[in-house]
């Protein structure tokens, strides 16, 4: 049996399908980001996108070196796991990322943009924050293989600790804790890094910590489980609390698109180790699992089609229409995709 009959056998074995449903809800609060979903009221837009909306991506992360740290622990081979999990990542990007590329140069070309804005754009966003929500993809591979070269190769696991949390303090004072910085040398050189490198959100500020507790979460869940009792007021504590900190950020400046949040990531880990705790021999939630990858994959291609018919045709849609046509046509693909077998469904799941 070779790597990759391994790799479905034991997915075969070992599925949860409450993280498969979780996840599947949250590729839906992706669209709900990038449509703007609610944005005609400002303060419902804040506290919707904020407290739910933007749980999504820290889970998905971690979701992934929860997921990456099973199969590693059950199949041994740290580096052909991280190399398989990087390769399929990678393959993604390369398909994903010129479709994004092309759209985009289409809607800078619309907006008047002379081609050496677009050249300079699109070279910024293939090296430091791809377009398409790909940033995501691109940030897990150089988390992962951070992680492995760091940590996983040597097995110094606490090194990650200590040298995740001042990346992602870092990540943190570039996005939603900007104000600390704010008017001071120090927010000169952030305002700087964020006008060359786009955003911190990427593998080195964001994915290498954010990954390393999804381990961790693994190590928590193999060792010893916490009862579901315990871990379920922990969630309720840690949301209060981030409901909290998004009530002091409120009115503070924020840079990039102050997503990262302090609490995001307990309140995550806590839904992660909830998510895990039915196990089945089973694949009846194979088909959310799979669409929350393609929906998450492709929503950003047809939101720039929208967008460049709008354009096109000086028409407006509302953003909870947006919403509507972008996750329907999205499910549609997909599912489609995957009924007739067609060559892309291999890349949308």
């Amino acid at each position: 049996m070779d790597y990759k009959e391994k790799e479905g056998y034991q997915l075969q074995k070992e599925c949860f399908p409450i993280m498969d449903i979780i996840k599947f809800i949250f590729c839906f609060f992706i669209v709900g980001i990038h449509t703007e979903l609610f944005a005609e009221n400002v303060e419902i837009h804040y506290w919707i996108e904020k407290s739910l909306f933007r749980l999504a991506v820290p889970y998905f992360v971690l979701c992934s070196g929860f997921l990456l740290a099973m199969k590693i622990d059950m199949r041994g081979g740290v580096y052909t796991c991280v190399k398989h999990f990087s390769h399929r990542l990678a393959r993604l990007l390369l398909v994903f990322e010129p479709i994004s590329i092309a759209f985009m140069s289409i809607i800078f070309l619309l907006e008047g943009r002379n081609i050496f804005y677009i050249v300079l754009r699109v070279v910024q966003s293939v090296i430091f924050y791809p377009y398409g929500a790909l940033w995501y993809i691109q940030a897990m591979i150089i988390g992962i293989w951070l992680l492995y070269f760091v940590i996983l190769k040597k097995k110094r696991e606490r090194l990650g600790f200590y040298l995740g949390i001042p990346l992602f303090l870092f990540a943190l004072i570039c996005n939603s804790y900007y104000f600390l910085i704010e008017n001071s040398a120090l927010g000169e050189y952030v305002s700087l890094y964020l006008k060359i490198a786009m955003s911190a959100r990427n593998g080195i500020f964001y994915g290498f910590f954010v990954l390393w507790v999804g381990f961790f979460a693994y190590k928590l869940y193999k060792k010893k489980p916490i009862p579901d009792k315990v871990v379920t007021i922990l969630f309720f504590v840690c949301y209060g609390l981030y409901l909290i900190e998004l009530f002091v950020l409120k009115e503070k400046t924020l840079r990039d698109d102050g997503s990262i949040f302090i609490m995001s990531i307990p309140v995550t880990f806590c839904l992660l180790l909830l998510s895990v705790r039915r196990k089945k021999k089973s694949n009846k939630t194979v088909l959310l699992r799979n669409l929350s990858t393609g929906i998450y994959l492709i929503h950003r291609p047809i939101l720039y089609i929208l967008t460049i018919i709008q354009m096109v045709a000086y028409i407006e849609i509302s953003y909870s229409l947006r919403f509507i046509i972008v996750s329907g046509v999205a499910v549609f693909v997909c599912y489609y995709s995957y009924k007739k077998n067609y060559r892309i469904a291999q890349y949308l799941k």
